[in-house]
């Protein structure tokens, strides 16, 4: 009785590494969306950088003249805006780099 349980494990084992072994497998680099979710909407998430950004835009930016809306200008309009306002703020190079990923992620489209 012992050996035909014996059998049946490993006849059970080698039938799911069978079903295992012949599925495709995944590009390395491919990654899909969860269920309901499209590639553009997630193509449209913030990262780390462009939150880190709200937060020194809110925060460093904001407190001289108030959190202006960052979607009224384009990312064309905004680079003279930067250029003016980054050494007001007194922003180092990496948050410099967020605050412009943030305005760009959230600039309105257009030229």
């Amino acid at each position: 009785m012992r050996s035909f349980i014996t059998m049946l494990i490993i006849v059970a084992g080698l039938f799911g590494c069978a079903q295992k072994i012949s599925a495709p497998p995944a590009a390395p680099n491919e990654v899909k969306p969860p269920e309901g979710v499209s590639v553009a909407a997630i193509k449209k998430m913030e990262t780390p950088q462009v939150a880190e950004g709200k937060t020194i835009y809110t925060t460093k930016c904001a407190r001289c003249h108030g959190p202006k809306p960052v979607e009224n200008w384009t990312v064309q309009e905004w680079v003279p805006i930067m250029e003016r306002m980054v050494p007001k703020a007194r922003l180092n190079e990496t948050e410099a780099a967020n605050v412009t990923a943030y305005v760009n992620f959230y600039a309105k489209s257009g030229s």
